[in-house]
């Protein structure tokens, strides 16, 4: 399976190790029909963990989320 961006390509074999997905936490925006279209992620705080920026970019917002490991 091939990926193509913009100034990037990938190629993802078919084959070999398996990988399993386990969803830790969700989040929906607070902005009133909102719709993210891009996530980074970096140390903002310099506490060690990454946080991540969530842009949406219909109504120039940002979102900043940190994740505290906490379960409610």
């Amino acid at each position: 399976m091939a990926f193509l961006g913009l100034n990037a390509a990938a190629w993802l074999p078919l084959t070999g190790d398996v990988w399993e997905l386990t969803e830790l936490d969700g989040y929906e925006t607070p902005i009133k029909d909102g719709r993210l279209n891009d996530v980074v992620s970096g140390d903002l705080n310099h506490d060690g963990r990454k946080d991540l920026v969530f842009l949406e970019t219909a109504r120039n917002y940002l979102d900043l989320v940190i994740f505290d490991g906490t379960t409610s």
